[in-house]
């Protein structure tokens, strides 16, 4: 409240007073200070909260997936065949883990069948490493593609159950996959036949020829190793076709037997390369998967034909 008062010597008119008031105290401004003491343990608590969560964010070691395939072991973090198909869209860089000419030629097969040759490319977001070890099956991480066996043989096997799943090629064979390489020894004629009665190839027929192409580099080093007849037919039909004397003439079309071995690729409605003692029957689901299924008979047929061929010396005198 005001305090009024009327003060000595002052002329004031009548009825004026003078009124004097007392100034209101200013509340004093309280300062909020943390204290160095409380202020590092919540840095440090937020450090850990985000660290925290970073780490449940990763939600830890997956577990791993395994199955077999044609009595492989085939191990990855998701669906191991889905893994695999899905090294087509990568861009991948292929190591040998002992340096050796089947783990070499195994990694060429792999890259012809993703089509890439080599399967080198730069900017690499995985790697294949192909290896003789001392296990045996496909082991797949987020960053690395390791096929491996025990032996030769055991190493092709994954590279072809590998293969397989990768071209979406089925192989039933009646005799051991290794052992295919074998199986021309003792026959006299061996053949080619291109069915074509199903082949609506065009603008794609190429294709067709590489496949062929594929089979006959393997067949002409065994011709070479086996002395065995080979030869080459177009077939239509129930009509077989072969080159001779500069013109295709009509001829008997071919059946496997004692001393006849024979091979046909034809188009139907899957990949499927079918193998019984006097032939062999390659089956592609289109022209753009032709190519890919003969690669790998090839390589049943002759494991080691990429090297062999690097490995050719044409003479340079006559």
């Amino acid at each position: 409240m005001a305090k009024k008062s009327k003060k000595k010597g002052m002329d004031l008119p009548e009825g004026w007073e003078v009124i004097e008031e007392e100034p209101k105290k200013k509340k004093e401004k309280r300062e909020f200070r943390v204290s160095n003491n409380l202020l590092w343990p919540l840095f440090i608590g937020i450090f850990l909260f985000f660290i925290v969560v970073a780490l449940v964010g990763r939600s830890g070691p997956k577990e791993t997936q395994t199955i077999y395939v044609n009595g492989i072991e085939v191990t990855a973090y998701q669906d191991p065949k889905v893994a695999i198909q899905n090294l087509a869209g990568m861009h991948v860089v292929g190591k040998t883990l002992n340096n050796l000419t089947d783990e070499s030629d195994a990694l060429q097969e792999i890259g012809a069948v993703v089509g890439k040759s080599g399967v080198v490319t730069y900017g690499s977001e995985s790697v294949l490493l192909t290896g003789i070890t001392d296990r045996t099956g496909i082991f797949i991480q987020p960053k690395s593609f390791r096929v491996e066996g025990k032996t030769k043989a055991d190493l092709w096997k994954a590279v072809w159950t590998f293969t397989s799943i990768l071209s979406d090629t089925t192989i039933d064979s009646s005799v051991d996959w290794y052992g295919v390489q074998d199986m021309l020894r003792g026959f006299a004629n061996v053949s080619l036949v291109e069915d074509n009665g199903q082949t609506s190839c065009q603008g794609k027929y190429g294709r067709v020829i590489s496949a062929e192409g594929d089979i006959l580099s393997s067949l002409g080093f065994k011709q070479a190793e086996l002395e065995f007849n080979l030869l080459q037919y177009q077939k239509s039909g129930d009509v077989c076709q072969t080159y001779q004397n500069k013109t295709f003439v009509n001829v008997t079309c071919p059946t496997p037997g004692l001393w006849d071995f024979v091979i046909t690729l034809r188009k139907g409605n899957s990949n499927l390369i079918t193998i019984r003692q006097n032939q062999i029957d390659l089956e592609y689901a289109s022209c753009d998967s032709a190519n890919q299924a003969s690669v790998i008979l090839r390589d049943l047929l002759y494991p080691n034909i990429v090297s062999s061929l690097v490995n050719i010396r044409l003479l340079t005198t006559i």
